[in-house]
Order: structure tokens, then C-alpha cells, then sequence
């Protein structure tokens, strides 16, 4: 089961006075969000990540951002390394009135992680604050925070989809969660390095919930819209390095990068586009 390999790839992330969610990403690298590690970053503090079937937590290292860069997702490496369960990042785009949860641990007591129903509530066109770039409703009832979920993977159908950052609160409540989802994670995790199989279920999972052919033309032109701009970024740094003169990486490069390419969900337009180049 997929599911249960991703649920114990999830761990809590200890760091001073402050602690989240991390996802492990391969044998010894965990992702979570920034400002839980940030006392690492400007105090030096230890950084610890527990999984629920370890018996001891595992010290971490912060080794992005730093040096000044910004970034809402921070990348640490573990003292040792642990066999990673099997699980995809998922390409579908996210609508209002999505359904989606995040799991993860929601305090430093929880022994067990718990898993968090969420519906989206508005997708932005950029990342807002340079952090989050969709706002979620919690399903269950008000609490007081919802501050330990940070870091925790967004799933949907199964599938990472992104990560919880911050809550939003009214009246001393937190009513609303914030993630960074779709391309600007994917992008990220690119730039991290992060090979992770995505799953093209979009257009499947869509069309069976779509009522007319327009909804299903619609559904797969934002596909093929997010899909050819992420492609777009991957065949920017083949490009430049031919240009720079690293002929022999650059045409290894464009060798896996063509191989790959019938399958990758994106337009028949920019597939001849990139075999012509």
C-alpha cells in the first residue's frame, strides 16, 4: 500500500522551542517547513526528526536554505540513513472546493500521527509572502492551533501533492491553513535535487468528476498549461549549459531528458518544440 509506505516516510521535527512535520525524501534527506528549523539557521540549535517506527530520533542537519537564501521548504540531511518507503508526487492542480489532508504529528507529545481533512479554499497565481500559494479550510471543528501540522505533506489521491506552511487565525482560532502546492513545490524540489516519480493522474481523476466536454477541454488545458511550464524549467539548464560550452553534460542531459518526454503529460506542441531544439 502506497498510502502506509508515505505515512512513515512523515517524522517530527524537533528544533529548539519550535517543532513541525518533515517528509523523508530519500535514505538520508527530510523536507519541512522553514521557520520550523529556523533556530538551527540563526542559533545553531539541534535539529531532531522522529519517525513513528523508530525508537530513537535521528539528529539533522540544515543544508538549505542557508547563506541568506529564502526558501519556504528547508532540506535536511539525517546523521543516518533509514530505507524510504515508495510513494509519487502527485501533478494534479488543485481547485477550490478540493478535498485534500495533510499528515503529520500534531505536537511534540503525539506518539502517533494523525491525519488532518482539509478543502481548498483559493489556489493564488504566485507564491503570496514568498511562502504558500493556497489556503485551506480544516474539516474538523476549530482548535485553538493547528501549528504542529506545519510541514506536513498535502495528500491528494494518494499522492503528495505539496506542504502545509503556516495557519491562519480569527478571534484567537485557527480557521485556515496555508500550503505550497502544485508547480512552485515541484519546482522547489527540482532545485533541491528531489527525483521523485510523479503520478499524471490529472486528467483522469478530473474527467470522471467533469459533467460536459468543455469541463474536460478545460481541465486539460490547465494540465497541459502547468505541465508545459515545468517542462519549460527542466530544459532551461540543458540549454544553458550548451551554451556555456559543457557540451558533453548538456547533450547527456538532453539524452534522458528526450527519453522521458513521450510519456510526460505535457503538449504535443512543446514535445515537437523540444525534439526540433
Amino acid at each position: 500500500n502506497y498510502e502506509n509506505e508515505l505515512f512513515a516516510s512523515v517524522c517530527l521535527i524537533q528544533c529548539g522551542t519550535e517543532s513541525g512535520n518533515g517528509l523523508q525524501v530519500s535514505s538520508d534527506l527530510v523536507l519541512t517547513a522553514d521557520h520550523v528549523v529556523v533556530q538551527a539557521i540563526n542559533e545553531d540549535k539541534p535539529v531532531f526528526a522522529k519517525f513513528e517506527k523508530d525508537n530513537e530520533p535521528i539528529e539533522c542537519k540544515v543544508i538549505s536554505p542557508l547563506d541568506g537564501t529564502v526558501s519556504p521548504i528547508a532540506l535536511l540531511k539525517l546523521a543516518k540513513e533509514r530505507e524510504l518507503g515508495y510513494f509519487c508526487i502527485s501533478d494534479d492542480i488543485l481547485i477550490q472546493g478540493t478535498n485534500v489532508r495533510a499528515h503529520g504529528f500534531p505536537s511534540t507529545n503525539a506518539e502517533v500521527a494523525d491525519s488532518l481533512s482539509l478543502t481548498c479554499v483559493r489556489v493564488f497565481d504566485e507564491l503570496l509572502d514568498g511562502e504558500y500559494n493556497v489556503s485551506f479550510n480544516p474539516h474538523q471543528e476549530k482548535r485553538a492551533s493547528f501549528k504542529g501540522f506545519s510541514g506536513s505533506p498535502i495528500i491528494y489521491n494518494g499522492h503528495v501533492n505539496g506542504m502545509l506552511i503556516s495557519q491562519g487565525m480569527t478571534d484567537s482560532t485557527a480557521n485556515r491553513l496555508f500550503g505550497i502546492c502544485g508547480l512552485p513545490y515541484r519546482t522547489i524540489l527540482n532545485r533541491l535535487g528531489i527525483k521523485l516519480p510523479i503520478e499524471n493522474a490529472l486528467v483522469d481523476n478530473l474527467h470522471a468528476g467533469a459533467t460536459s466536454l468543455m469541463a474536460c477541454k478545460q481541465v486539460e488545458m490547465a494540465c497541459f498549461s502547468e505541465m508545459d511550464s515545468l517542462m519549460g524549467e527542466l530544459f532551461e539548464p540543458i540549454e544553458s549549459d550548451r551554451e556555456k560550452g559543457l557540451t558533453l553534460k548538456s547533450r547527456e542531459d538532453l539524452t534522458t531528458f528526450l527519453e522521458r518526454l513521450p510519456n510526460r503529460m505535457c503538449s504535443d506542441l512543446l514535445k515537437a518544440d523540444f525534439f526540433y531544439k
